[in-house]
């Protein structure tokens, strides 16, 4: 055997082997085998449904806090503004 076609040989083998292995990857009934499995997709959603709650209780514990703060300088602004003192709105 002459070296040139070991070394054709030693290029061409791989190659294909590559490239076969790459064809039987893509046949249309491995498609199927590549989706995730249903509990990985319920498990997906629920773990992305908690994070979505978190994220929106921080948002409304933020918002309460921010509201609770406008109301106390609002009754702090009465308080200093009303001719009677500390009566508030009360007459």
């Amino acid at each position: 055997m002459s070296a040139v076609t070991l070394l054709a040989a030693g290029l061409i083998v791989p190659a294909a082997t590559f490239t076969g292995l790459w064809f039987w990857r893509l046949r249309p009934g491995r498609r199927a085998d590549l989706r995730p499995s249903m509990e990985a997709v319920l498990a997906h959603m629920v773990a992305k449904a908690y994070a979505r709650q978190q994220e929106l209780r921080a948002q409304v514990e933020a918002l309460g806090r921010d509201l609770e703060d406008r109301d106390r300088r609002l009754a702090a602004q009465v308080i200093r503004n009303h001719p009677n003192g500390d009566e508030g709105g009360r007459n």
